[in-house]
């Protein structure tokens, strides 16, 4: 892109992030208390998926299966809406 190019988003790129965040924080918000505590700890608290299994005294592999599901989940909501 040249130097003199505007690559702020524009109003229609703006609108569309926050429409998609609101769905998002929607689809965050249905999943399972459990669920929506392991995207909790790993995107935010970046926690990797042996602490997380501390947090809960379950291993990582069943963390893995529990972020998986909950992937799956927001992936059919988000879908939804798009």
């Amino acid at each position: 892109m040249p130097w003199f190019a505007d690559d702020t988003p524009d109003a229609f790129e703006q609108l569309a992030d926050s429409d998609l965040r609101d769905a998002l924080i929607a689809a965050i918000t249905a999943l399972p208390e459990r669920e929506a505590q392991v995207i909790q700890l790993y995107y935010v608290e970046e926690m990797n998926l042996e602490e997380i299994g501390a947090v809960f005294d379950i291993g990582a592999a069943r963390v893995c299966q529990i972020k998986a599901s909950a992937h799956a989940k927001l992936k059919r909501a988000l879908a939804r809406k798009v």
